[in-house]
């Protein structure tokens, strides 16, 4: 029994050694898988993952910080610096660095303030941009706010104070609209920029010529991969690509003589453009109101835009490229130009102060109540006659009038170098039909050869299209960029003269429209004979007197019965010396009353271009003498 007993435990016994043995073995195993998984993890990560591990590891404590392009400058044809750069400081926001944005964005907004609309930007630019690049939050810094900043930096992980090279502009409203403004990129701008290219910019050039020749000025941005420590502060630098910094950019326009017909116009509405005709190149291109560039960009000033936006003067509106005017009386050059190319050579029709189609009761009016009796070309361009033109008119037929008319650039954008430019309207039948599903009239013919009806021009193509006259049939293209500088390389790109074609008009068809033109200004009866007085050198131009309102036939004009906003719109054009022109000018003044009311604005231009020019040359050579030695 006693055996038996031992038998039974030492069975019990082995059966225990088994199972123990066995889940040791089992144990054994379990860890040994474990270990297998592991090293092999550890294999797939070291060897096999280790390019995406190291990137992941270097983003952690490298970032690759956007160095912005200077941003190139913008002179006149003389040398002047019309726009700059200057520093300003930014507070800027790397998001990667931050554990709780709201946090920081609450503990900055209590040391400098934080407006609701410099927070809707900063959260749109962390909509579309890399967590790893620093987005700006608040800019232009003064002093104090960089000051306080600095001393609470150490709690603020992730915020950068940066200083940066902003748009200055040395030449204020006067040249706002032609070398323009940059603003803030947007959304629609980040659809369509060269990610790379724009890296580290908050600014992109939207109107005039910063933005016509953004290519030039912008240049590229670099690069530098940056170790940083836990706080986000850098620790050192590990490589750097320099940017290549814009061209600086020469224009055709003269500053002073763009101030000073800026100043001529006064506080008035109107546009001026001034260019040399036998290169195309703009001299001067002024509208008003304007305003001020500078103020415009500064972000701190959030009701600007508003308020130029709406205003009722319409100020960012480049008058001379994009103000739509009837050109009135100052078509009737080339309407005589028109008559003479289609053999009307030199009818002589009586004015009697209006004027009726055969069958027809409607009067057609002159601005003359009383009329000017017989005229011909020379009569009716000096004195201004619509009732000769309202003839010449029915002659022509608006088929042959348009096509005349189209060789001078009208209806068409003259491609000067500004965005946004408006190409007028040049009447015909197929337009009428096509803008307004209608047939033409012939009354409308009549109106339309005296610069009315639906005749629409820019001062950017009169000034074109009497460089034509000027130029006796030679076209050049109107050209704001006159070179350009790559600073990098110290290359100079000249832009030349652009001829487009010739208007094949007979020499002395061109020759008899000028010698019309100087009787505007210095014939006894020419309706701008006041600034012909004492001049030292002889003008042709042509008057414009643009009607606002219909009146009767036979009622005179009394400004006291109407409000200003409907008296009369006052254009002129001219060019001088006649005989050998070397400056056009354009020049509108809304309701001014007449053309001959604006004349002298053309006529203080001229002068400063033709007699002071020589003088101020003069004093630059002694000036440029004087710094050589």
């Amino acid at each position: 029994m006693e055996f038996t007993n031992r038998g039974i435990q030492d069975r019990e016994t082995v059966r225990a050694r088994n199972i123990a043995r066995g889940r040791l073995l089992l144990s054994f195993a379990v860890i040994g898988l474990f270990v297998l998984v592991l090293l092999g993890r550890l294999v797939y990560l070291q060897i096999f993952d280790y390019s995406n591990l190291a990137t992941r590891s270097s983003q952690n404590r490298i970032e690759i910080v956007p160095i912005a392009p200077v941003r190139g400058r913008i002179y006149d044809r003389n040398g002047n610096l019309l726009a700059g750069n200057r520093t300003v400081y930014s507070l800027r926001i790397i998001p990667a660095n931050v554990k709780d944005l709201d946090t920081l964005l609450s503990d900055i907004s209590a040391i400098v303030p934080i407006s609701e609309r410099e927070r809707q930007a900063f959260e749109n630019s962390l909509r579309v941009n890399n967590r790893f690049e620093s987005h700006i939050l608040k800019d232009y810094l003064d002093d104090r706010q960089v000051g306080r900043l600095a001393v609470e930096r150490y709690r603020l992980p992730g915020a950068v104070i940066s200083a940066e090279l902003h748009r200055n502009y040395m030449a204020g409203e006067s040249l706002s609209h032609v070398v323009g403004r940059v603003s803030r990129i947007d959304q629609s701008d980040e659809q369509k920029l060269n990610r790379s290219r724009y890296s580290g910019l908050q600014y992109i050039g939207k109107h005039g010529v910063e933005s016509f020749v953004e290519d030039l000025l912008v240049g590229w941005s670099g690069h530098e991969r940056v170790e940083t420590n836990a706080h986000g502060q850098k620790v050192r630098t590990l490589s750097q690509v320099l940017p290549t910094a814009g061209q600086n950019v020469f224009l055709t326009i003269d500053r002073d003589l763009q101030a000073l017909a800026y100043e001529a116009i006064g506080d008035r509405k109107g546009a001026l453009v001034a260019m040399e005709p036998a290169t195309g190149r703009v001299l001067a291109m002024v509208s008003r109101p304007s305003f001020d560039p500078n103020g415009f960009a500064v972000f701190s000033q959030p009701g600007r835009a508003p308020e130029l936006l709406n205003s009722a003067d319409s100020p960012l509106i480049n008058r001379a490229v994009q103000g739509i005017y009837s050109p009135g009386s100052t078509i009737k050059p080339f309407m005589t130009l028109a008559g003479l190319s289609n053999s009307i050579s030199n009818p002589r029709v009586f004015c009697s102060g209006y004027y009726q189609l055969p069958g027809v009761k409607k009067k057609y009016r002159c601005w003359k109540v009383d009329g000017h009796g017989w005229v011909d070309y020379l009569q009716a361009i000096a004195q201004s006659c619509d009732v000769f033109y309202y003839a010449l008119a029915k002659r022509l037929g608006i088929d042959r009038m348009s096509v005349a008319l189209s060789e001078f650039g009208f209806g068409e954008r003259t491609g000067v170098g500004l965005h946004n430019e408006k190409p007028g309207i040049l009447p015909s039948k197929e337009w009428k039909r096509k803008a307004m599903d209608e047939s033409w009239y012939r009354g409308e013919t009549l109106i339309t050869g005296i610069g009315q009806s639906y005749f629409s021009v820019t001062m950017m193509q009169l000034a074109y299209a009497t460089s034509i006259i000027a130029n006796r049939g030679e076209k050049y293209k109107p050209q704001l960029i006159h070179k350009t500088i790559d600073v990098n390389t110290a290359q100079e790109t000249v832009y030349e003269p652009e001829l487009l074609g010739t208007v094949d008009f007979k020499k002395k068809h061109y020759e008899s429209v000028v010698r019309d033109m100087v009787e505007v200004v210095h014939g006894k009866k020419g309706t701008a004979r006041a600034i012909g007085k004492n001049a030292n050198y002889t003008i042709a131009g042509k008057t414009g007197t643009v009607q606002l309102i219909q009146r009767a036939h036979d009622e005179e004009w009394d400004e006291t019965k109407v409000p200003q906003k409907h008296w009369p719109h006052g254009i002129f054009i001219a060019f001088a010396p006649a005989d050998s022109p070397q400056i056009v000018v354009a020049v509108v003044v809304e309701n001014a009353k007449s053309g001959s009311a604006v004349a002298p604005i053309a006529r203080q231009v001229m002068d400063y271009y033709l007699l002071n020019r020589n003088q101020r040359e003069l004093k630059d050579q002694i000036a440029h003498v004087s710094n050589i030695q």
